[in-house]
């Protein structure tokens, strides 16, 4: 399957890492409750399961960062529809996950004192 370069928020991201840099999970929102007599009881808000999406970059130019910092920055508080291009293609309405306040980022300095960067960011599907 061809890939195509992810876009969030009107940004054309870098290319995702090639070992485990794009990860799509399948979710249902709501709650499960594991009652007295050993039953689960499950309450959903919708019967439509959903996604989350992993992205996770290694090596990318600090331009490249730049590109990842304000395409994150436009899902910080809110979002438009159709807002993120999956490198399969598809296109999603996504927010940032809600356990990702930040972009953390680690560094690897290459020959002629340049610094290259890594990070992952998740998003979740409106």
């Amino acid at each position: 399957m061809a890939t195509t370069t992810p876009a969030l928020g009107g940004q054309t991201l870098a290319e995702p890492a090639a070992d485990g840099g794009y990860k799509e999970e399948l979710f249902y929102r709501g709650a499960s409750v594991l009652m007295a007599d050993g039953s689960i009881k499950i309450d959903l808000v919708q019967s439509t399961a959903k996604l989350e999406f992993t992205l996770k970059w290694t090596g990318i130019t600090t331009a490249q960062r730049t590109t990842i910092e304000t395409a994150f920055a436009t899902i910080k508080t809110s979002f438009s529809s159709n807002n993120f291009t999956a490198p399969t293609g598809t296109q999603y309405t996504v927010t940032r996950h809600p356990s990702q306040d930040t972009l953390d980022w680690d560094s690897t300095m290459i020959a002629g004192n340049t610094l290259r960067w890594g990070t992952s960011m998740k998003l979740r599907e409106v």
